[in-house]
């Protein structure tokens, strides 16, 4: 039984490292479906076109939506609502401040999520 286990770990740990191998993009396939669906994603969206942003100090920025004020730094790769933290993928916050910016997002998408790693 365990030679059976460690036969089916090694095929698949074979075909994980050929499609990875195999893969051209900045960001891991998982990530860029994420990030194609918050895109399509009208509330998303919506909500990141509609932040009022603003340049704080020392590398922040203020993104205003619905009343409330959350604290980016897109350096840092932080957010005061902490999706952004956790996740290691852009929250809507974050993104208003890329499309103010005019940067891609997948450029500030965790560096474990990155194909090279």
């Amino acid at each position: 039984m365990l030679e059976t286990i460690a036969r089916l770990a090694m095929v698949r740990i074979a075909t994980r490292s050929r499609e990875s191998h195999e893969h051209q993009g900045k960001c891991t396939p998982y990530v860029q479906r994420v990030l194609a669906k918050a895109l399509v994603d009208k509330p998303f969206k919506d909500g990141a076109n509609k932040c009022v942003v603003r340049r704080s100090v020392k590398g922040y920025f203020d993104s205003r939506l619905n009343g409330q004020t959350h604290r980016v730094h897109l350096e840092k790769r932080t957010c005061s609502c902490r999706k952004f933290d956790i996740t290691g993928i852009p929250c809507k916050h974050a993104y208003g401040v890329m499309l103010k910016l005019k940067v891609d997002p997948s450029d500030y998408v965790c560096e474990w999520f990155r194909t090279a790693k």
